[in-house]
């Protein structure tokens, strides 16, 4: 069995149901694989989320008041506002509960291990804070101290576990984990499930069902692989709900702009131009994950200063437009232009029509209705 402990900012970034996570949960399943939570994660995972949500219920309380002022009591329109709010009130009294019995029912599907700090370790905890040795970036550098707790938590897992992962994006706190004897750190979740252990036991639990290698060979076929091409073209509704923000872009530089905030969404299905293919991954249930990277274009929206949207020259100055501009000279701009997608494809086959691989394999289709995008990362082009 190998064992694997997830860091805070991996959970934040694959959520608990992304393809990933989901292709994780198998294993964990199938017992292939023991995931290690320490309890210090957790904390941080749901007090951000749940700080996040509560900001969203709170935007949307103060969304609603504006637009009862605005409009007033017209048609009863106040009465409604005050049922909305209401409503909304009642959604962020259960939004810790919600988001903690969530997580909790994860923790039980895939049996994770929820290690707690133990409070012995607390002097190699502050001796590095007053030194800045270990995963601190300087000397009493209190952003640093949750870092430090977690990874007492993982040096001591370590030690039971000879060659435990670890998945952690944070480099400093990867450069520590590598002075820790019996540890293998890997920088996102895609990268420990590539890894050729994970990929034996992911080939070995594949091979005990019935009819999913035969599905994932025909998820390589040129015909296959054209017709979810064409589907992916059709897919708007899958398309106008993407949206990318901060570590999920990259490319920025492209703007040639000093800019800061760049976002991307909603790219268009109809300017897709090629489209490659990585290997299927069967998740559950006649489900399957097809890894994808397509170009399109798509509108971007960036932060810059006035002085250098104006000095732009044509034909660039006639593609970026500016929506808003602050006090201190900061616009609001957006273009569309290029920019390449990278994420996974998920469907659902019917592995029934597989039996005879030469005579039936052909025949085999995905509905087209199981479609499903999930896109991870965009670079501007």
């Amino acid at each position: 069995m190998l064992h694997v402990v997830l860091d805070t900012n991996i959970l934040h970034q694959e959520g608990l149901y992304s393809t990933n996570m989901r292709l994780l949960q198998r294993l964990a399943e199938s017992g292939e694989v023991q995931i290690h939570i320490p309890e210090f994660v957790k904390r941080e995972f749901l007090t951000k989320k749940e700080e996040q949500a509560l900001e969203h219920a709170e935007a949307a309380s103060r969304a609603l008041a504006a637009l009862g002022k605005r409009v007033g009591n017209r048609a009863e329109f106040g009465q409604q506002v005050a049922e909305a709010l209401d409503a909304v009130a009642a959604l962020e009294a259960r939004i810790v509960t919600v988001l903690e019995d969530d997580f909790q029912s994860w923790v039980d599907a895939t049996r994770s291990d929820l290690p707690p700090f133990d409070p012995a370790s607390i002097t190699a905890v502050f001796d590095g804070y007053f030194t800045g040795s270990g995963p601190y970036r300087k000397a009493k550098c209190r952003e640093d101290i949750p870092d430090a707790v977690i990874s007492t938590v993982i040096e001591r897992l370590a030690a039971l576990h000879p060659g435990l992962y670890v998945v952690v994006r944070d480099s400093v706190l990867q450069e520590h984990l590598s002075t820790i004897e019996n540890v293998i750190s890997k920088d996102d979740l895609a990268t420990f499930l590539a890894s050729a252990e994970v990929q034996q036991s992911v080939n070995r639990i594949d091979a005990e069902l019935t009819n999913v290698e035969l599905g994932k060979a025909f998820m390589r076929s040129d015909r296959f692989l054209s017709t979810v091409s064409a589907q992916l073209r059709l897919a708007n509704d899958a398309l106008e709900h993407v949206y990318l923000e901060d570590d999920g872009v990259t490319g920025a530089s492209r703007l040639e702009m000093n800019s800061f905030g760049a976002n991307v969404n909603t790219p268009s299905p109809v300017d897709i131009g090629e489209i490659a293919y990585g290997d299927p991954v069967y998740l559950k249930d006649g489900k399957f994950s097809l890894p994808t990277t397509f170009n399109t274009t798509a509108s971007i929206h960036f932060c810059a200063s006035y002085s250098d949207y104006i000095q732009l020259k044509p034909p660039r100055s006639e593609t970026v437009e500016d929506w808003s501009m602050n006090g201190d000279g900061i616009c609001d701009l957006t273009e569309i232009r290029r920019v390449s997608l990278t994420g996974t494809i998920e469907l659902e086959l019917d592995l029934s029509a597989v039996d005879k691989l030469g005579e039936l394999l052909p025949q085999l289709a995905f509905r087209a209705d199981s479609l499903e995008l999930e896109i991870s990362s965009a670079e501007i082009l």
